[in-house]
């Protein structure tokens, strides 16, 4: 499962994703993973990069196996954050 949680535009800078989270079901079970994007001009930065960390982790462990997200929000904020950094 993955999920995160944005701030909308209209309250910073730039849209941000503030809490990038996942967790591993089923036959390899994981703790939940979360990362917070920090504060300051690389906060955004470092939490996607952290985000990106988990997630190869995830790969690497469990080979290739799909991200089950709740909604398309997760899809294109993913996407926006692929073409920011």
């Amino acid at each position: 499962m993955f999920d995160h949680e944005g701030m909308p535009l209209h309250l910073d800078e730039i849209e941000n994703i503030y809490l990038w989270g996942m967790q591993i079901y089923g036959e390899k079970p994981s703790k939940f993973m979360p990362v917070v994007g920090g504060f300051g001009a690389d906060g955004d930065r470092d939490g996607w990069l952290a985000f990106l960390s988990n997630a190869k982790k995830v790969f690497d462990t469990c080979g290739d196996i799909p991200f089950v997200h709740w909604a398309s929000y997760e899809k294109t904020k993913l996407n926006l954050y692929s073409d920011r950094y």
